[in-house]
């Protein structure tokens, strides 16, 4: 009698010449099964590293462009001639420099915050630039945003003590012999560190017009007091 193996990995035990074959059979069975898995799982681990490739490349291709070289990033900023900073002792120097600085920020459309806070402290110079360095001692920097940047330069170059003088002038400003255009002028910088006071635009004008309707009135009373005494 004619021995049937079957090709499908089934065995009839009423079959004793079949019977006889079932451990070969087993065997076959298990490595052609173990063949295929292998295959499954290397076409798997394939298409895995084909998606991680096409998700790391769609990334890059959407990422922001960004300058590729820091020193032309550096020139650009330099074309502008920006002052350097030696932490001068004058709180009004220090506020002007950092106006500066963010003025040419704007100009030339520097948005990565990184990027704005690398310029700035390039420019640090003599004891400025010794205090930049303790802080990158003490701090990751590279983390810092613009806003961080500043305040810990204005802490520094902009004590609260002169910020609280300022403040002070600031409510009692009063016109006196200044024109109204010099009395605009530093009303506006003093208002700029009267924030708890004047907000915003709108405080600022409705302050102003009230100042300077207070300054009228107390001119009219001593014109208007005065000839009654003489």
């Amino acid at each position: 009698m004619a021995k049937i193996i079957p090709t499908d990995g089934t065995v009839d035990f009423r079959d004793p010449l079949t019977y006889e074959e079932v451990p070969k059979i087993a065997g076959r069975t298990r490595a052609n099964r173990s063949s295929d898995n292998s295959n499954n799982d290397n076409n798997n681990n394939n298409s895995d590293i084909m998606n991680f490739v096409r998700a790391i490349t769609n990334e890059l291709r959407n990422q922001p462009r960004r300058e590729n070289n820091k020193a032309e990033l550096i020139a650009k900023f330099q074309k502008l001639r920006p002052q350097k900073f030696s932490g001068e002792p004058n709180p009004y120097v220090a506020e002007a420099w950092i106006r500066q600085v963010k003025k040419i920020l704007e100009t030339l459309e520097i948005q990565n915050e990184q990027d704005q806070v690398s310029l700035a402290s390039f420019l640090f110079d003599g004891e400025a630039d010794f205090w930049w360095t303790m802080i990158k001692e003490s701090r990751q920097v590279a983390e810092l945003s613009w806003r961080q940047f500043e305040e810990l330069f204005m802490e520094k170059y902009f004590l609260n003590s002169v910020r609280q003088k300022m403040i002070q002038e600031f409510l009692q400003l009063k016109q006196g012999g200044m024109t109204v255009t010099q009395y605009a002028n530093r009303f506006e910088a003093l208002s700029r560190h009267a924030t708890t006071i004047v907000a915003n635009g709108t405080d600022k004008v409705r302050w102003f017009e009230w100042d300077l309707i207070r300054e009228s009135e107390t001119s009219w009373l001593q014109c208007s007091y005065l000839p009654m005494h003489r």
